[in-house]
Parts: structure tokens; sequence; C-alpha cells
């Protein structure tokens, strides 16, 4: 059977045990993991993590390429160099440009927005969520 040692209402380890009188206190551990909140009677998961400034950064750079890489491009550096040339790609360059940079302003401006305490933190899908679809000419 398992058996959980919980310490100040915190599963510090599972172990496997014969009866839950092996060592005082234990409680049976089914389901439980470390770190996981014990109330008395029920085991909680912690809270996942809230996203780091990396964690926007990434999920925001994946999908602009994600956006290049729909219109066959490598990433959205390959395509938004082709808008300092003449030729059959800039204008679909300066309008993807254009929108990547509006997202980027949207995505930094909320994140501003919540370090300033004005809104709580959103989540990367919030973040995501909240960008204009590409409008490609």
């Amino acid at each position: 059977m398992k058996a959980a040692i919980v310490k100040n209402g915190v599963v510090e380890n599972v172990i496997e045990v014969v009866t839950l009188d092996f060592i005082p206190g234990l409680v049976n551990g089914d389901g439980a993991s470390i770190g996981d909140t014990w109330d008395g009677t029920k085991f909680f998961k912690p809270a996942p993590p809230m996203p780091s400034l990396k964690d926007y950064d990434d999920a925001l750079t994946a999908h602009i390429d994600a956006v290049a890489q729909s219109r066959n491009w490598a990433d959205r550096v390959s395509l938004m160099a082709r808008a300092g040339f003449a030729g059959p790609w800039k204008a679909d360059a300066i309008a993807f440009g254009l929108w990547a940079d509006n997202c980027n302003l949207i995505g930094y401006t909320m994140l501003t927005d919540f370090q300033a305490g004005k809104i709580p933190q959103p989540n990367v899908s919030d973040v995501l969520g909240a960008l204009p679809e590409m409008v490609w000419p």
C-alpha cells in the first residue's frame, strides 16, 4: 500500500508500506504525489506554475513562425527579409511584418499591464487569443 508522509499539510514523500502504523502520522497515499497538499481528508494537486516571460516570448514567436510557415516560409525572419527587396513576395512580407509587429505590441502590452498591476496575469492562451488574424494582400 502507498503511504504519504505529510508535513505542514504538504506531501513530502510517498512510500510503500505494509500497514499505515509502520510510522506514526502516515496517511493512505493512494493517488498522492510529492508536493500535493493534504487537508486531513483529501489530497490536492498544486496549481500549475504561472508562465514565465520566456514562456510568453516562446509562444508568441512560435505563433508568428507558424503563420509564416503556413505560406511555406521557413520562419518569420525568412519572410520578413523579403520586405526589403523588389519582387513577388514584397507585399506579403510587408503585410506580414506589420502584422507581426502588431502581435508583439498586443502581447507585450498585456504583459506590461500585468506587471503594472492593471490586469491579472494572463495565461499564454489568453495572449495568443488576443492576437489578430493575419490578412494577406
